[in-house]
């Protein structure tokens, strides 16, 4: 679940802590890519 955050994000700014679910129902956490690059896309859209 995300949390509300009062400022925006800029280019550069740290990631706040997330988890989504996957495609196969398990939760990915952003803090177990800790150490490691992540790009992260978020894309909006509605089915």
């Amino acid at each position: 679940m995300l949390k509300d955050f009062s400022t925006n994000l800029q280019v550069g700014d740290n990631a706040p802590p997330f988890a989504l679910p996957t495609a196969d129902r398990t939760t990915v956490s952003l803090s177990d890519y800790h150490g490691r690059p992540v790009f992260i896309i978020f894309i909006r859209g509605t089915w």
